[in-house]
């Protein structure tokens, strides 16, 4: 089902130009494409995750968990950190500890996942918000 929610989105967007029924097809399909995530990330946290903690030890987890976040995409690692804490702390404070995660992996595997994730997505989605263009960094900060 989310596949072909999300295959709407795609062929929304693939038809988008100025005219206004086309924004509103996107509109509506990004609307259908969000609530049917919110009703599998619910039942996601309220079934999926109580059942595999139930019956899985961290131990056993870890290493799909860590497997996942190996295959999943840059900008997907980056939305997992911005979703816990905008700024990180959260993700850093209860994901890494939780695992046993070093604090120097922070730098060397997540803060730059976050930071690309706010420039390719958030910093868009809030150009979109204000109708302003998204500002241009320019150097090495």
């Amino acid at each position: 089902a989310l596949d072909s929610v999300k295959d709407k989105v795609q062929t929304a967007i693939d038809r988008l130009n100025a005219e206004k029924s086309n924004l509103v097809a996107v509109r509506d399909a990004l609307s259908t494409y969000e609530a049917t995530m919110l009703k599998y990330f619910e039942v996601e946290e309220t079934t999926a995750l109580p059942l595999m903690r139930a019956y899985f030890t961290p131990e056993e987890i870890s290493p799909v968990q860590r497997k996942i976040l190996e295959d999943a995409p840059e900008n997907a690692k980056g939305a997992l950190i911005f979703a816990m804490s905008p700024d990180g702390a959260k993700f850093r404070s209860d994901f890494m500890t939780v695992r046993s995660i070093p604090s120097f992996v922070w730098y060397l595997a997540f803060k730059g996942r976050l930071a690309s994730y706010k420039k390719d997505v958030v910093a868009k989605v809030e150009a979109i918000e204000s109708g302003k263009e998204p500002a241009k960094k320019s150097g090495w900060f």
